[in-house]
C-alpha cells in the first residue's frame, strides 16, 4: 500500500503538509513570544510614563494650587497627562476649561504660567514671563487677586506686562513705561 501512495504521490503531498504545518506552528511560536515581549515591554513603558507624569504632576498642581487659592479660594484645577490644565472646580462638579467664559480660562492660563515658571526655576532655568492685556476680559475683583499673584511671583521672576489700558495697573507701585517714551529714548542722542 505504502507503495501505491509513493506512486500516486500522495505520500510526498502529505511530508510537504507535514512539514508546512510544523514551520507554521514554529512561526505562530516565534510571533506569540514577540507579542508577549511586545506586551511586556508596553505593561512597563505605561508605568514608567504614569510614573514619571505623577512625580511632574504633583509639584505642578501644588504650584497651581497655590496661585489658584488667591485668586478663586474654593478653586481646583485639574491636570491631564499631558500636564495641560482640563477642568476647574469650584464646590461643584468639574467645568471643563472650554465650558468657562473667556476671562476665566485667561485667568487660569496667567495661574498656570506661573506655576510652569516656579518649577522651571527652581530646576535651575529661569523664564521671562510676558503678559500682553492679559487681564482685560477680567472683573476687578479678579484682577485684584491677579495682580497680587504677579507682585508676589514678581520677586522670583521678571515680568513686564504690556497694556493698552494702563489704569488697570496704576496701584502696582511700579513705574509705568510707554512705548512712545521707551522709542523716543532709544533714538535721542546719547
Amino acid at each position: 500500500m505504502r507503495e501505491a501512495l509513493g506512486a500516486s504521490g500522495v505520500g510526498e503531498k502529505l511530508a510537504r503538509a507535514q512539514a508546512e504545518i510544523e514551520q507554521r506552528e514554529n512561526r505562530h511560536r516565534e510571533l506569540r513570544l514577540r507579542a508577549d515581549a511586545l506586551h511586556l515591554l508596553e505593561s512597563v513603558l505605561v508605568e514608567e510614563r504614569d510614573t514619571a507624569v505623577a512625580t511632574l504632576r504633583a509639584p505642578l498642581t501644588q504650584r497651581i494650587g497655590y496661585y489658584l487659592k488667591r485668586v478663586f479660594p474654593a478653586g481646583e484645577l485639574s491636570v491631564d497627562d499631558g500636564l495641560t490644565p482640563v477642568a476647574l472646580s469650584r464646590g461643584e462638579s468639574p467645568e471643563t476649561l472650554d465650558s468657562l467664559s473667556f476671562g476665566t480660562q485667561e485667568q487660569l492660563g496667567i495661574l498656570a504660567r506661573l506655576a510652569y515658571a516656579d518649577l522651571l526655576q527652581s530646576a535651575g532655568h529661569p523664564t521671562l514671563l510676558l503678559f500682553d492685556d492679559a487681564v482685560v476680559h477680567t472683573d476687578d475683583a479678579r484682577r485684584d487677586g491677579i495682580k497680587r499673584v504677579l507682585l508676589e511671583a514678581a520677586k522670583r521672576h521678571q515680568i513686564p506686562v504690556l497694556t493698552c489700558h494702563p489704569s488697570h495697573w496704576d496701584d502696582l507701585g511700579v513705574k509705568q513705561r510707554h512705548l512712545a517714551d521707551l522709542k523716543a529714548a532709544s533714538l535721542a542722542p546719547t
